[in-house]
C-alpha cells in the first residue's frame, strides 16, 4: 500500500478512505509483513483486465506494469531508504515484462 500512497501522494487518511471504498472486493491483507491490496478472487482481476467485458471498469495490465516499473526505477535511482519485499520481488519481473513497454529497457 505504500507504493499506492506514494504514487498518488496521499496522506494516511486518504489512503484509508480509498481502501475502505474497495470494500470486500479488494481486501487489505498482510503479506511478508507489508499491507497489500488483493482481489477477493482471481476472476475479478481477470474481468477487470478484459476491456470488452469490464467496459468502464477496465484496468490495463500494460499500463499498470509501466507505472510500477517507472516508480521502481525512480525509487532505485533515488537510493530510497529501502525497497519493500514486494518491490524487490515484483519490480524486476515487471521491468523485464514485455508489456511494460519501453521502461523495461532502463531497468
Amino acid at each position: 500500500m505504500e507504493i499506492l500512497q506514494r504514487l498518488f501522494h496521499w496522506q494516511d487518511e486518504e489512503l484509508r478512505d480509498f481502501t475502505r471504498s474497495l470494500g470486500s472486493l479488494f481486501p487489505v491483507t498482510t503479506q511478508a509483513g507489508w499491507e497489500v491490496i488483493r482481489p477477493y478472487h482471481k476472476s475479478l482481476a481477470d474481468w477487470l483486465a478484459d476491456e470488452a467485458a469490464a467496459g468502464p471498469y477496465f484496468a490495463s495490465v500494460k499500463e499498470g506494469h509501466r507505472v510500477l516499473a517507472a516508480d521502481g526505477w525512480a525509487e532505485f535511482q533515488r537510493g530510497g531508504p529501502r525497497l519493500s519485499p514486494y518491490a524487490l520481488a515484483t519490480y524486476p519481473r515487471i521491468c523485464w515484462w514485455p508489456s511494460a513497454g519501453t521502461i523495461w529497457n532502463r531497468c
